[in-house]
């Protein structure tokens, strides 16, 4: 399982059909059969079995320790092709400016954020896969975007984890972290950094 995984991240694939992993069985000399498949991915954190239906994977990614947060913007057509997709894109002339540079050190198991533009929201995390770079899927976006970031399939539509405030600027592409609530303590108001409550109340399976 774990040589599966690590060939899927080699290959920047979310999900596969188990009709197309001839390449990595080529490379092995065990091949499991359907139902053998589908027990390993069931017994394992690194891979989920999607349906008897369609016979196909997808991957879990971990969130790295050393992860960092990053944004892209998206509009309400984009994000549709985003989720789709699950890409994250850019126009690569974002790279010219300071933040948009960093774009470039993104890593797999980093965390990202999509920025609505129009609906002033971002929703995250979701957990990149491998590294961003230029047309990782050609045409996308009807190639607009052409700077592109693969991200894990989430279980569920990652929720909305900051709305854009009145008199609050826009959120830039680049580096970002979700602004943390300020909570009162016993010795006085303060910022607390804990996990977000919606993360603890259950693992999906795009984050175990």
């Amino acid at each position: 399982v774990r040589a599966l995984h690590a060939w899927l991240l080699s290959h920047n694939k979310t999900e596969i059909g188990a009709d197309e992993l001839e390449p990595f069985w080529a490379t092995r000399d065990d091949k499991p059969s359907g139902p053998e498949l589908k027990k390993l991915c069931e017994n394992s954190s690194l891979l989920t079995w999607v349906s008897d239906e369609t016979m196909r994977i997808s991957i879990n990614v971990p969130v790295a320790s050393d992860s960092r947060g990053y944004l892209m913007h998206c509009d309400d057509r984009t994000e549709s092709e985003c989720l789709q997709r699950s890409l994250l894109g850019c126009g690569r002339h974002v790279l010219k400016s300071t933040k948009g540079s960093q774009l470039q050190n993104i890593k797999s198991g980093d965390r990202m954020y999509l920025y609505n533009i129009r609906q002033g929201k971002v929703r995250g995390p979701f957990i990149a896969i491998g590294e961003a770079g230029l047309n990782l899927v050609e045409g996308a976006f009807g190639g607009h975007f052409d700077f592109h970031v693969r991200v894990a399939k989430p279980g569920s539509t990652p929720p909305v984890v900051w709305a854009h405030g009145i008199g609050e600027r826009k959120p830039p592409i680049g580096p970002w972290e979700p602004p943390q609530p300020e909570r009162s303590s016993p010795r006085g108001r303060g910022m607390t950094n804990t996990r977000p409550a919606w993360l603890d109340k259950r693992t999906p399976a795009w984050h175990q």
